[in-house]
């Protein structure tokens, strides 16, 4: 994914298939990547970066505190 694909918070939440409350979770309390340092949804305006979400559910997914299996 394009690290420079901005979208508005229901399509990015849409795309991560998570709740918008999710990706403002992510934006303001953040979120462990897969080396453990905490990492925040950038945002710009109204935008959110799409592929920022997409990395903070696959993070949260491996990390096992995620509800949802993993799905190949």
């Amino acid at each position: 994914m394009n690290d420079d694909a901005w979208a508005p918070l229901r399509e990015v939440a849409e795309l991560a298939r998570v709740s918008p409350g999710t990706v403002r979770h992510w934006r303001y309390l953040g979120w462990l990547d897969e080396q453990g340092h905490r990492r925040h949804l950038r945002v710009k305006g109204r935008l959110y970066n799409a592929a920022d979400a997409l990395r903070a559910e696959r993070d949260t997914r491996l990390s096992g505190q995620s509800h949802r299996a993993m799905v190949a």
